[in-house]
Formats: C-alpha cells, sequence, structure tokens
C-alpha cells in the first residue's frame, strides 16, 4: 500500500473519529425554588456566580412544576399543528435547516397575563392548551418574581442605585425589580417540527449562535413531543473561554435564566459586577423530531430611557413596527435580528463582536472587573464621551469603561433630563448622572457650567437683595409722615421681601449645595452691609419680617420710658402706699 493511501486512510479514520466526539457537556449553576423562596447568603453566592461567569441560572425542584411543563407543552405542540389556515393560528418561520417553527405568543404586562395572539379557538386542540397554559404561566410568574427579588439583593442594588432614568416621573428606577414590573413581558410557546433532514447539510444549528433582546429570559429546555434528542442536538452555549457546550439540565423539569444583550446595554454600566449576556444556538436532531419549547422574555418599562439608542423603550418599541401594526420585537425578540425602519440600530451577529462607527469591532478581552467594552470617544483625562450607534465619528473606538467614566445622555454636565428639587439630600455639580436643575423657572435649565456659575451669582445677588429690603422697610417705617404715600411704601416694601424671601427659600430647597451656600453668603453679606446694626431676634426667617417689627417695639419702648413720661420710684412707691416704715 503507497504512502498516499496510507495517508487517505489516515485522514478519513481522523474525520470519522472526530464527527464522533461527543459535544462537551456543562453543569450550570442551580438552586432550588426553595432556597430561591427566601433570602440566604447562599443563593445570593449561585445567582452572583452564575450570572457573572455564564449568564445562566437553573431553578429546580419546583412544585408541581414537571406535570405542568409536560402537559403544557405537549397541548400547545397539538394547537399550534392543529390549524393549517394561513390566517389563523400559530405564526410559523422556516430555517434554512428544513425546520418549520410555530409560535404561539402572547403577553404579561403588570403581572396580567393576556389571551394568546390569534389563537384558532376553534380547535379544541387550542382550547385544551390555553386552559391548561393558565396555572403553567402563574407558576412561571410566581418563581420569575422570586428570582427578581433574589437578583437585586445578589447585586446589592436598591434605593439610589439609579438603574435607568424613568421619564414619566423624572426619577429613577433604583432596582430590576423596578425596572421591569410595569414593563412587557413577552411570552412564546415555540413548537420547532422537522420531518427529514436536507442531505449533505452544511448548516451547524437550526438557531445561530446569538443573544437575546431583553434583559432576561425564563424560559423551560425543549420538550420533545415526537422523535428524541440525540448527542448532536439542543441547546449549545458558549462560554467565555469561547467554548461551546451543551448545559446539562439532567431530567430537565427546571426554569432557566438566562440574561438577554438588554441587561448588557442597559443595566450593566450602572452596576459594579456586570451580568454576562449568554451566546446560545439550538440544533435540531437529524432525524424526524418535534420539539416544544416555552420562554419568557423580560422588558423593561416602557419609560425607561435607554442610554445607547437615546430614547425611551417605548419609541424603540414603536420603530420596530412592521406594515401590519405587528412589533418585530414580539416575532424576533433576538437582539442581531432588530433593525429600525427609522434608524440604524445596528448589532454584530458575532456575540463577542460590538457595533462602533459603522463596523464590527471585537470586545476586549482585558477588561477589568466591573468594566465592559463600550464604543465611546476618547475625550481625555480619563473622560470617555459614549457615541450613539448611528454616530458617524472616527474617534468612536471599543473602550474598557465604568458606569463613571460615562458622560451620559447629556452633555457631561448632566444627564439632559430636568429636575426642580433632588430628592437625595444634598447633591453636587458636573456630575454627568445627575439630572439637570431648573432655576426658578423651567425655561431655565443649569445644563452647562456657564448658566450653573451665572445661577449661583443670582443666588448670591437675592440673598443681599433680601437683606437691602429689609434695611428700606426700617429706614420708611422711622418717618414722621404717617399719610397714604408712607402706607403704600410699606406696603410695597413688604411684599417685595416676602418674594424675595420665598425665592430663596425655593432655591436653598432644590438641595443643591453650590446654590444653597450662594443663598446663605448672600444673606451673610447683605446683613453685613445694612443689618449689622439691626435689633437680634429669634427669628431669621428671610422670608418673614423679622427685624422692622422688631425695631419697631424698640422704638416705642423707648418713647413709653423716656424721662417726660416716667416718674422716680419713690413717688410711684408712695403713690402705692408701700413707702418706707417709720
Amino acid at each position: 500500500m503507497g504512502v498516499a493511501k496510507l495517508f487517505s486512510l489516515f485522514w478519513a479514520v481522523s474525520l470519522t473519529i472526530a464527527s464522533a466526539k461527543k459535544p462537551e457537556r456543562f453543569l450550570p449553576h442551580a438552586l432550588s425554588f426553595a432556597s430561591l423562596s427566601l433570602p440566604s447568603k447562599d443563593s445570593e453566592r449561585v445567582l452572583f456566580e452564575g450570572l457573572t461567569e455564564t449568564g445562566i441560572v437553573v431553578v429546580n425542584s419546583i412544585p408541581d412544576f414537571q406535570r405542568l411543563r409536560e402537559e403544557v407543552l405537549i397541548s400547545s405542540a397539538k394547537c399550534a399543528l392543529s390549524s393549517r389556515s394561513a390566517d389563523l393560528g400559530a405564526f410559523r418561520t422556516l430555517f434554512e435547516d428544513g425546520t418549520m417553527r410555530y409560535t404561539l405568543g402572547s403577553k404579561t404586562v403588570d403581572r396580567k397575563a393576556y389571551d394568546f395572539d390569534n389563537l384558532d379557538t376553534s380547535s379544541s386542540a387550542c382550547a385544551t392548551f390555553e386552559s391548561l397554559s393558565t396555572d403553567f404561566r402563574n407558576l412561571v410568574n410566581t418563581v420569575s418574581q422570586l428570582f427578581i427579588n433574589r437578583l437585586d439583593e445578589a447585586l446589592g442594588i436598591g434605593y439610589g442605585s439609579q438603574l435607568l432614568l424613568d421619564t414619566s416621573r423624572n426619577q429613577y428606577f433604583d432596582t430590576v425589580k423596578e425596572v421591569v414590573e410595569t414593563g412587557l413581558q413577552l411570552e412564546h410557546f415555540h413548537t420547532y417540527q422537522r420531518m427529514t433532514f436536507p442531505k449533505n447539510s452544511t448548516f451547524e444549528h437550526t438557531l445561530d449562535m446569538h443573544v437575546d433582546l431583553g434583559l432576561f429570559i425564563s424560559m423551560t429546555p425543549g420538550y420533545f413531543v415526537e422523535g428524541q434528542e440525540d448527542e448532536d442536538s439542543g441547546l449549545y452555549i458558549k462560554l467565555r473561554t469561547g467554548d461551546v457546550v451543551k448545559p446539562d439540565f439532567l431530567d430537565g423539569n427546571v426554569l432557566l435564566f438566562m440574561i438577554g444583550d438588554g441587561f448588557n446595554q442597559w443595566i450593566n454600566p450602572s452596576i459594579k459586577f456586570p451580568l454576562r449576556a449568554t451566546p446560545h444556538a439550538m440544533k435540531m436532531p437529524s432525524g424526524a423530531a418535534t420539539r416544544s419549547w416555552y420562554g419568557r422574555m423580560f422588558m423593561p418599562s416602557d419609560d425607561a430611557y435607554l442610554l445607547p439608542q437615546r430614547q425611551t423603550f417605548r419609541k424603540l418599541r414603536e420603530e420596530f413596527q412592521t406594515n401590519d401594526g405587528q412589533s418585530r420585537i414580539s416575532t424576533t425578540a433576538c437582539s442581531d435580528g432588530l433593525v429600525p425602519s427609522k434608524r440604524s440600530l445596528q448589532t454584530c451577529t458575532n456575540a463577542n463582536q460590538i457595533y462602533c462607527w459603522n463596523e464590527c469591532h471585537d470586545v476586549v478581552a482585558s477588561c477589568g472587573t466591573g468594566e465592559t467594552t463600550q464604543c465611546a470617544k476618547d475625550l481625555g483625562g480619563g473622560e470617555f464621551s459614549l457615541c450613539p450607534i448611528d454616530t458617524h465619528d472616527p474617534g468612536c473606538q471599543p473602550n474598557c469603561l465604568i458606569a463613571q467614566s460615562l458622560l451620559d445622555i447629556g452633555n457631561g454636565f448632566c444627564n439632559g433630563f430636568t429636575v426642580s428639587m433632588y430628592m437625595d439630600g444634598f447633591t453636587g455639580v458636573g456630575d454627568s448622572k445627575l439630572q439637570c436643575l431648573v432655576f426658578l423657572f423651567q425655561s431655565a435649565v443649569l445644563d452647562t457650567a456657564g448658566k450653573y456659575t451665572v445661577a449661583a451669582l443670582c443666588s448670591v445677588v437675592l440673598g443681599i437683595i433680601v437683606e437691602f429690603t429689609v434695611y428700606l422697610r426700617r429706614k420708611f417705617s422711622k418717618s414722621t409722615n404717617k399719610g397714604l404715600r408712607y402706607k403704600v411704601s410699606m406696603v410695597t416694601l413688604y411684599s417685595a421681601q416676602v418674594t424675595l424671601g420665598y425665592l430663596a427659600m425655593l432655591i436653598a430647597m432644590t438641595y443643591a449645595i453650590v446654590l444653597f451656600i450662594m443663598v446663605v453668603l448672600g444673606l451673610t453679606i447683605g446683613h453685613a452691609l445694612f443689618n449689622m446694626g439691626a435689633t437680634v431676634t429669634e427669628n431669621r426667617d428671610p422670608c418673614c419680617p423679622g427685624d422692622i417689627e422688631a425695631d419697631m417695639i424698640n422704638e416705642k419702648a423707648k418713647i413709653l420710658y423716656s424721662d417726660d413720661n416716667t416718674s422716680s420710684g419713690t413717688d410711684e412707691e408712695a403713690e402705692k402706699g408701700q413707702g418706707p416704715s417709720i
């Protein structure tokens, strides 16, 4: 046998062995329903490690979950396949490997489960499915709410965390629970069916590697109504190392939670330890099979402002409306499948890349703890300006950034949204994460250092003028002419003092520390200039007339007890019959 034939034989045997190699199995982090129900350090540790390392955690031992899961997934497949009408029933998607996916979609908003879209109610199979789905969806909702509660605890976030801006209240969502509790939750029952596998197929997966759009997803492992999973089929995930593995769910009766790209884009920049959006794929078996699956995608509140897209989630959803009024978010739910019609919201199909200045770049592998790869422009001095997706600027490049180094949605001085009073105590100035302060009038927004400086100077001047009005009232009060002119002048000055005093009080009540100091400084300077010799009273409220009344009382006392109007103590005592005894 020649050398060439021996080499060919060796090569063929090597390919056979390689093709027969089983995919690596991966055991994800798991915790029981009982552990999830009560706060504990162990549950926090499992959630933190699982979601930061791989982006997935499974919950097992859920009461009655096995029965409900099997019943509802079998019935959903029967319902989806029962209607052959093109206008009614499940939404159909044909994949390149010959798999047809049938989708029964619904949603939950504010814990209210809605009816399924376009369900063929004339089908008895669909009526059964609709009935069985109620208890199952309620159970998933219960487990999901517990997961959200424990997630906030594991990440150490709470009041003051400022995850996303709530534009309806001009305040921040401080917890993941607040972000999602009024948000859209998309629910999909998918049935994948393939009768034959294309000959000489080169398709690696039925669903290519991708990350989901939402914040996170709760889902069941696939359930085979017909056929069975082989060694080469099922769910695949990509680890941080780049290795592609198959998660091992043991008996499959678990609820899996997986972090999506929405969490990576919208929440990670505001937390110390970012969670990992999990790239995943799915492959159908080589033979005929029917696979049923359920997932619930958690979206942020419609009023949440999304920094990378520079708009609210409601506006983003509107941009994804198809011609028939349906949302493409509802039908794809994949981050790499969304390209709005009005603007270019680009993403990269490779989960290890980000879109920056018109092209995909590899993520920075050397990012430190708490840092993520962001498309940003280096402004120098350690400051970066986050680049919107549609920015055409060659200075925008992938950078490892933490939340504190980003100049948010404003111009770097403040975040672009307005507030008339800070609600978390005294607040500084020049923080790009803070809302822009309204200075007394709606049109006077302090969104630059120059405007803030002018406002600070005005606060000082206002304090001086308040004290000056007190001085003028004192001067006019000593007039001997108490006619009409006197009364008009005194009323006018009183009104001016009260008005200016309350304006000074409103500035102080913004809780902007610089403006508070400026008001106090102005009042102090005004007092030193005009009222240093005034009578000291207990009332030091600049809005209320205290010194004038005290001075008027003092003047009356001087008149009452002057030499011309008093008698000696001896005469008084004689008049009262209390003189010295003889």
